[in-house]
Order: C-alpha cells, then sequence, then structure tokens
C-alpha cells in the first residue's frame, strides 16, 4: 500500500512534488498500489520510488526521471513516457501495451515478462535491457538501441524493425514469432548482415533472399566453380550444360 502522506504530497502537483524530493533526498517515496490513472506526471522526479502494482494507466509522464524506480506489475498501458529517464527501472511484468517510449532511456532496465504489444519505442535506448519474455507484438523499434540487448524468449509479430543494428542484441534466435514482422533494408546494412537467419525465417524472409543478403552488404555470393571435360563430339551438349549451370 502507498504511503498517504507520500500520494498527499504528489496530489498536490509535480511542483510541490519535486521540491518535497528536493527537501528530502534520502526518502524513498512509496507509491505502491496507488491510483495515479490519467495523472499528469510530466517531469516529475519519482527516481527510485516504489511504484509496483500502480496504475498509471494514459499518464502523462514525458520527461519524468524515473531511473531505479522499482516499477513491478505496474499498469502503465497507453501512457506517454516519451524521452523519460527509465535507466535501471524494474519493470518485470508490468503493462506497457500501447504505452508511448518513444526517445526514452531504458538502459539497463528489466523488462523481463512485460507486455509491450503495440508499444512505440522509436529512437528509445534500450542498452543492456533485459527483455527475457517480453511481448514485442506490433511494437515500433525504429531507430531503438538494442545493443547487448538479452531478448530470449521474446514475442515479436507485426513489429518494426527499421534502422536497427540486430547484430549486437543477444540471442536474437530464440525469438518466438507470431507472425511476419518488418525489417527495412537499412536495418540489413546496419547490422552488416549478421542476422540468423532463423529469425529472418520468422519474420517472413524467403530463403532465397536470405540468401542474397550477403550480397547487398558486400560480400559477394559464393560460387562453385566446375570444369567440364569432353570430346568434340559433345560439344554442342556441354555447351547447353555449360549455359543451364
Amino acid at each position: 500500500m502507498a504511503n498517504e502522506e507520500h500520494l498527499a504530497i504528489l496530489k498536490q502537483g509535480v511542483e510541490a512534488w519535486n521540491k518535497w524530493r528536493e527537501e528530502n533526498p534520502m526518502t524513498q517515496p512509496d507509491l505502491s498500489g496507488a491510483d495515479l490513472y490519467m495523472a499528469d506526471l510530466i517531469d516529475a522526479d519519482l527516481s527510485e520510488a516504489i511504484l509496483s502494482d500502480v496504475d498509471l494507466s494514459l499518464a502523462h509522464l514525458s520527461g519524468a526521471h524515473l531511473r531505479g524506480a522499482f516499477l513491478k506489475g505496474a499498469d502503465l498501458s497507453g501512457a506517454i513516457l516519451s524521452e523519460a529517464n527509465l535507466s535501471r527501472v524494474k519493470l518485470s511484468g508490468a503493462n506497457l501495451s500501447g504505452a508511448s517510449l518513444s526517445g526514452a532511456n531504458l538502459s539497463g532496465a528489466d523488462l523481463s515478462g512485460a507486455d509491450l504489444r503495440e508499444a512505440e519505442l522509436g529512437g528509445a535506448n534500450l542498452r543492456g535491457a533485459i527483455l527475457n519474455g517480453v511481448d514485442l507484438s506490433g511494437a515500433d523499434l525504429r531507430g531503438a538501441d538494442l545493443t547487448v540487448a538479452d531478448v530470449e524468449g521474446a514475442k515479436v509479430g507485426w513489429s518494426a524493425f527499421g534502422d536497427v543494428d540486430l547484430s549486437v542484441v543477444k540471442r536474437l534466435e530464440t525469438i518466438k514469432h507470431d507472425g511476419p514482422s518488418i525489417i527495412g533494408i537499412d536495418t540489413i546494412y546496419k547490422s552488416k548482415g549478421k542476422i540468423p537467419e532463423v529469425f529472418l525465417r520468422g519474420c517472413g524472409f524467403p530463403d532465397n533472399f536470405i540468401a542474397y543478403i550477403g550480397s547487398l552488404v558486400s560480400k559477394a555470393i559464393e560460387y562453385y566453380s566446375c570444369f567440364i571435360s569432353y570430346s568434340s563430339k559433345n560439344q554442342d551438349f556441354a555447351e547447353r550444360l555449360h549455359n543451364d549451370l
């Protein structure tokens, strides 16, 4: 349960809340289980706060400071978190479906088992984030930084991977596909073609295109040489065989 004193201060508005945080730097706010549905918390300082099981659905948290906050099981569906600082935040099992996280800093965040269906993650910093078992179906990850992000057992389908370096993602081959996904040519170039074939197939890429990817990133397609030995009486056949090969 939330600390009633802390909750009362927050309900006075962001300005009063941030002032209280400045004056009480050693106090860890406890807002667990609070009903903050559609709350206006733009630029609020919620760093290190306990927000487990809180209802922040449709809340406006643009530019908010949530570094190191504990949001396990929180409902952030439809929330606006663009440009928010969520580094090292604990979001395991949280509901972030339809949330806007464009440009947010989620480096080192624990999102294991979180629901990120239809989430907007364009330009988000997910370096070193734990995305084990997360549902990214329909999520937009264009321009996101997924360096050493761990996606073991994550789920995708109708997800967008544009302008993303997938070569630096951990355990990409373990992703589960509920349907095809979009991978831009810019992603193939940025990844230098180093994308697991099983992942590409799951996204809907045909085998003949997968074989051709190497040539798109300046790696020539490998051909096998063949020497045809024949007599003059087999000239016509040898030429047909040569042309067919």
